[in-house]
């Protein structure tokens, strides 16, 4: 199982994937902006995609114009401390959103783990 996180912070990035290799039995993958998240989502399709909007090169708008034209159907999880629902990400970025969550920052790491474990099956640490 592989979670993909696209976060321009690193130390946000770092903190993710320390809770989750933490407690799930996952291989995670990490992207420092838009544009690397597309490439690594063509390579690697993950199982869940943690997703932050705000971000250079390509934002996350625009990985998910990207995902929903290619017809992608994973989970995303989207992170963010400049929007305040799935319905304000969604209607922005003009996509269906059938397959998008949302979680807002700052959030503590029992709040990741249990929205996790909302949307996908993932195997835990004993």
């Amino acid at each position: 199982m592989e979670i993909l996180i696209t976060e321009d912070g690193f130390q946000t990035r770092d903190f993710l994937g320390a809770v989750l290799n933490r407690k799930f039995k996952v291989s995670v993958i990490k992207a420092k902006d838009g544009g690397q998240a597309i490439s690594l989502i063509k390579n690697h399709q993950p199982d869940l995609l943690i997703l932050d909007m705000t971000m250079p090169v390509k934002t996350g708008f625009d990985v998910l114009k990207e995902i929903e034209s290619n017809n992608y159907t994973f989970p995303v999880l989207v992170i963010s401390g400049y929007y305040f629902s799935k319905e304000e990400v969604v209607n922005t970025a003009g996509v269906n959103g059938e397959h998008i969550y949302f979680l807002k920052k700052p959030f503590t790491s029992e709040e990741i783990i249990e929205e996790i474990k909302k949307i996908i099956i993932v195997p835990e640490k004993k």
